[in-house]
């Protein structure tokens, strides 16, 4: 671990006095004051509000009246006071020497602060409806509505037209809007009327003969490799519990990213795949949109391997476009780091556009998310674009230009590199076979600028590292140190990573490509470069640096980048060769005697690959040092078990309540239990406490099979906000003979039907099992018989059982009903009495051996039975002389009985019994 100079923190300490603590400033109200106070007839033009392209397209024709455009937006202009206060803000969030260091708001709170009154969304909103537009969503910062081109023409005084630019068709407003002054006022922008989406950056590289060529492409495993990433994963930092979001416009399927984590060696995780409202439907897109969404879903979760993916994404309405699905994610607060690979260059963009997409990465910064963006392709020239994914441009003609956003002081930019260290000595730096994982990188390999404009065959075109300076954003005051040019622009990139598509490109699986590991039915590998690919990854290592942080998010990481690089340089690898010149047509904007614009790289910053490409241990590390450490809430774990008294072998649960002392957050993390200084297990995550608004309880639950003392040790893991406690708990734990005891109920029953009794049988001790019952009476209780189940004890809960009792002959000879043993004196029992019924007699010579041998083993009160038996049938026999028959029913006699029913666990060896009183009547 490297520490921070001391004059970085000199630095911090100057920054902190010069900034006016938000404490200090005029309270800014939940509520602003209204600024509409009527609106009337007087019109405005809302400068910036025409897409650019429009003047350069050829116009076809008037749109369809009855066309739709769905999800138009109308964003608010935040006052002078409350842009000064959300300044103040984001540079407070990202200064560790002041309080509001990484204090970020929920995007309710944004909106309330920085947003409109509600009278004004109010007023506003209805003037919409009154000009037959069906308003769709209202907030303090915009308002989305709906409606066709005849409405919105005359609401907006414009004329909505078709124009064909670049070979595509788009619909767009001709002219400038034009709101209400009291509206326009308090417009920032519009967005939506125009239907014009940005063009991936993905770079794919064609067919060649695979396995012959000696190339090699990067599986995961060698970005991790060369990158330094492993170190993080073996410290246990692989994205678990971390969100990341991946933005696009087109629909991806997810077997194409199962199949490319099953040739990387990575268990298998779906992303969370998320259809931005009324942009449409869910398309496959062509023309690259596919690719690069599948791509960037690919590697940002091949990183970051553990993280949760949300690949968030529009529909076929053309209207929308990936800056929609961002600015979903913002509005909704979906994760830390935000990953985008789309841009077009500034001279592109309407003020209106730029304005609003502004406010939007203000608010994801404020609200603790990362924008990270690739930084074009195109080298220096980004303007001279290729009109889709199947053209090329080989020269210049619009000058120097970088992309936005990547070009947004509120985004991270990243840039091209190229591996050239392997060039002369391949062996030094890669495996001459795969391994089980696909990968062969051995170390890092030292790198130069990504230019391959003048080295493909085919051309690849203008094929370098995007970079330069802004036209629309002054230098930031965070953008400083050695190579920085004193240029008064934001320049980009900000940092680096690998690009090109031919030495060496990044494998990846798209449409089914990958049928045997990487490659296709036909041996072919999916190759691609580009800085798309930089966004995603570099998106992954902030993830994995976010979770050893232990942090929520880190807003906007630019000023930590600069001042690492001045403080922790073996964070980063400083790219010192190379450039990012293309050729440029005689002539043309900025295009010298050279015929080539760009930049060169150098020592530390540059153009080209800013600050340079990472070692994310090593960066990780340098963000860790130059975190502040935080003041804690102080907490209290209080153990507490389910009972006072404690059994062995009877089941317990312990709760462990975590309470801060101060404040009314509730705890979050985890709490590792302990029995005897042995950890019960994985670490229980804490959830809500029913019982109080600040705490938070986890459980576990645990037999004890020894008795004696014991000590429970709970262990809370704090978090970002809370610190860790520990609550101890001794028990005793005691021996407890296992038993039950027997109650019945008594019976009353009318002479020669039947009645019932309930049996119970409670059990003690922790006792489980099954209960047999058996029935005895007194010898003058003949002509009776018995039907009752077996009890089934399996917890704490008593049991019970339905005792059926008949008291006439017939009714006894019934399978399945046994008689009442009876005793007609201490030591010797008697039968029944029973007179001659064939069928009893038939019973009795048909009884089952099992059923016997069953009787033997149940005891005396078994053999009681079969005693009973026997006599019946011998009595039966030997009444049989003289032919003549009887047809008197055998009933009980009228009388009180006292009838014992004995309770047996054969298996326990646990005998109890209890007595009922029998009445027949």
């Amino acid at each position: 671990m490297v520490p921070i100079r001391s004059c970085l923190w000199l630095k911090f300490v100057i920054a902190a006095v010069l900034l006016v603590s938000i404490s200090d400033l005029p309270a800014i109200s939940q509520q602003p004051a209204s600024r509409i106070a009527s609106i009337d007839a007087k019109r405005t033009p809302v400068s910036g509000t025409q897409y650019p392209l429009v003047r350069t397209g050829t116009m076809l024709g008037h749109a369809d009246p009855a066309t739709k455009l769905t999800g138009v937006t109308l964003y608010f202009k935040p006052t002078e006071a409350q842009q000064a206060d959300l300044k103040t803000l984001l540079a407070a969030q990202v200064n560790p020497a002041f309080p509001g260091f990484h204090k970020w708001l929920t995007p309710a709170q944004y909106d309330a602060r920085f947003g409109l009154s509600a009278a004004d969304t109010s007023r506003v909103s209805q003037w919409l409806s009154a000009q037959g537009l069906a308003v769709t969503s209202v907030s303090p910062t915009r308002i989305s509505f709906a409606g066709d081109v005849t409405h919105l023409e005359a609401a907006f005084q414009t004329t909505i037209n078709r124009y064909q630019v670049q070979g595509v068709e788009h619909l767009a407003n001709a002219t400038e809007i034009s709101l209400p002054s009291a509206i326009a006022d308090v417009t920032l922008g519009v967005r939506h009327l125009a239907e014009f989406r940005p063009h991936p950056r993905v770079r794919v590289r064609p067919h060649y003969n695979y396995g012959t060529t000696g190339d090699h492409f990067l599986a995961p495993d060698d970005f991790t490799t060369i990158y330094d990433v492993k170190a993080l994963y073996n410290a246990g930092f692989t994205g678990s519990g971390q969100n990341l979001v991946v933005v696009g416009q087109s629909e991806i399927l997810a077997s194409d990213v199962d199949a490319f984590r099953s040739a990387a060696g990575l268990t298998a995780k779906d992303p969370t795949l998320t259809l931005v409202p009324d942009s449409g439907t869910a398309v496959e897109t062509k023309d690259g949109d596919e690719e690069e969404s599948d791509l960037d879903v690919e590697w940002s979760g091949a990183i970051a391997k553990a993280a949760s993916i949300n690949f968030v994404y529009v529909g076929n309405n053309q209207n929308y476009s990936v800056f929609d699905a961002l600015t979903y994610a913002i509005d909704n607060d979906l994760a830390p780091v935000l990953s985008i690979s789309y841009g077009a260059c500034e001279a592109q963009w309407s003020s209106s556009d730029v304005s609003t997409l502004t406010a939007a990465f203000e608010q994801a910064n404020a609200q603790g998310q990362t924008i990270v963006a690739a930084s074009g392709d195109n080298g220096a020239a980004d303007c001279d674009e290729p009109a889709n994914a199947n053209s090329v441009v080989t020269s210049a003609m619009d000058g120097l230009a970088v992309d936005l956003p990547a070009a947004s002081p509120y985004v991270t930019g990243v840039g091209g590199t190229e591996f050239f260290g392997d060039v002369s000595s391949p062996g030094t730096y890669w495996q001459s076979s795969n391994n089980s994982t696909n990968g062969s990188a051995i170390s890092y390999i030292p790198e130069t600028s990504w230019n391959d404009t003048d080295t493909t065959t085919p051309s690849n075109g203008l094929s370098a590292s995007g970079g330069g300076k802004s036209t629309l954003f002054s230098k930031p005051s965070w953008q400083t140190g050695t190579g920085v040019p004193a240029d008064g622009a934001r320049d980009v990139p900000d940092v680096a990573l690998n690009a090109s598509p031919d030495h060496d490109g990044y494998l990846y699986c798209s449409q089914g490509s990958c049928t045997n590991g990487f490659v296709d039915g036909s041996n072919q590998p999916t190759v691609a470069g580009g800085t798309s690919f930089g966004a995603p990854t570099f998106s992954a290592l902030l993830t994995l640096i976010n979770q050893e942080l232990g942090s929520s998010g880190q807003g906007n990481i630019n000023p930590s980048l600069y001042s690492l690089a001045a403080s922790t340089p073996a964070a980063f690898h400083d790219i010192t060769t190379g450039n990012n010149e293309v050729p440029c047509t005689a002539g043309s904007t900025d295009c010298g005697s050279s015929g080539r614009i760009g930049y060169v790289a150098g020592t530390g910053y540059d153009q080209v690959t800013g600050l340079g490409s990472v070692d994310a241990n090593e960066l990780a590390t340098a963000f860790s040092a130059a975190a502040p450490t935080p003041t804690l809430i102080s907490t209290t774990t209080n153990l507490t078990a389910s009972t006072s008294s404690i059994s062995v072998g009877t089941a317990v649960t312990f709760t462990a309540t975590v309470s801060p002392s101060s404040g009314s957050t509730v705890p979050t993390g985890t709490v590792q239990f302990a029995v005897d200084a042995t950890n019960t297990g994985a670490a229980v995550t804490l959830g809500a406490d029913a019982g109080s608004a600040s705490s938070a309880q986890a459980t576990f639950s645990t037999t004890f099979t020894t008795a004696g003392s014991h000590t429970i040790t709970a262990v809370y893991s704090g978090s970002s906000t809370d610190a860790t406690s520990t609550g101890t708990l001794t028990i005793n734990a005691t021996t407890v003979t296992k038993a039950f005891t027997l109650s019945a109920t008594n019976a009353t029953v009318a002479q020669g039907s039947s009645g019932s009794s309930t049996i119970t049988v409670t059990p003690a001790g922790g006792y489980t099992g099954t209960v047999a019952y058996t029935v005895t009476g007194p010898a003058t209780l003949t002509n009776t018989c018995f039907s009752v189940g077996s009890a089934s004890v399996t917890g704490a809960a008593a049991v019970t059982s339905t005792l059926t009792i008949n008291t006439t002959e017939a009714a006894c000879a019934t399978a399945g009903r046994r008689p009442i043993a009876v005793a007609s004196s201490p030591g010797s029992t008697r039968g029944n009495g029973f007179g001659f019924h064939p069928e009893a007699l038939l019973g009795l010579l048909l009884l089952p051996f099992a059923t016997l041998r069953k009787f033997r083993k149940s005891g005396w009160h078994g053999s009681l039975l079969v005693l009973s038996l026997m006599t019946a049938g011998v009595l039966a026999v030997t009444g049989c002389g003289g032919g003549s028959s009887s047809t008197t029913i055998a009933q009980a006699a009228q009388g009180t009985y006292t009838l014992t029913v004995t309770g047996t666990d054969s298996t326990a060896n646990i005998t109890n019994t209890t007595t009922l009183t029998l009445t027949i009547n």
